[in-house]
């Protein structure tokens, strides 16, 4: 019996050594560890949480300041903003890779918008000509005059003709500030 209770103790106790190395990003979805020093062959997985301090000049590629640290966020990174708007103030969760001293970003999540925003942003539309549209349509387009942000995750739907320049459409979306974000573009 004693020998029993021993084995059974040394395989607890190897159980628990091996876990953290045989234990996966999603062992801990709601914890604090969430990857957080994962290998991956081009760097380390991390998983960050920060206050947005800077974001680039024009449209939101290049580099972030968050808590102070630089972040490279590119075309392909994933951003969601269903809990406010990407803007400086904003607390959001990046997850990334880390090589070496950079940081390159492959999803950015607002967790909770800027403290001075207001709560409960509604939706707003505008309808209007589509005035200018940037290379690839992500980044700042005009409609009606006014400057419309139209990230990866906006609906772009062309049942009644292509948005193009020229075109008339509605646009559904938040604003904060000068910034309107798009939703939803619909031609008319």
């Amino acid at each position: 019996m004693k020998t029993l209770m021993i084995t059974l103790l040394m395989g607890f106790v190897l159980a628990c050594m091996a876990w953290p190395v045989f234990s996966s990003e999603d062992d801990f979805e709601h914890g604090k560890r969430i990857g957080d020093g994962t290998h991956h062959p081009a760097g380390y997985r991390s998983k960050i949480y920060g206050t947005v301090e800077k974001l680039p000049d024009a449209g939101l590629a290049g580099i972030w300041i968050v808590n102070g640290r630089e972040f490279v966020v590119t075309e392909r990174t994933r951003l969601e903003q269903k809990h406010g708007l990407i803007e400086p103030g904003a607390y959001v969760e990046i997850r990334g890779i880390k090589l070496d001293n950079t940081f390159t970003v492959e999803k950015v999540e607002v967790k909770r918008a800027k403290s001075n925003a207001s709560h409960g942003i509604t939706e707003q539309k505008i309808t209007g000509k589509v005035e200018k549209i940037p290379k690839g349509n992500l980044g700042t387009w005009i409609i009606g005059g006014e400057e419309v942000l139209v990230l990866k995750d906006t609906i772009i739907e062309e049942k009644n003709g292509r948005a193009t320049l020229g075109a008339l459409v509605e646009v559904v979306g938040v604003k904060s500030g000068e910034t309107f974000q798009a939703g939803r573009i619909k031609t008319q």
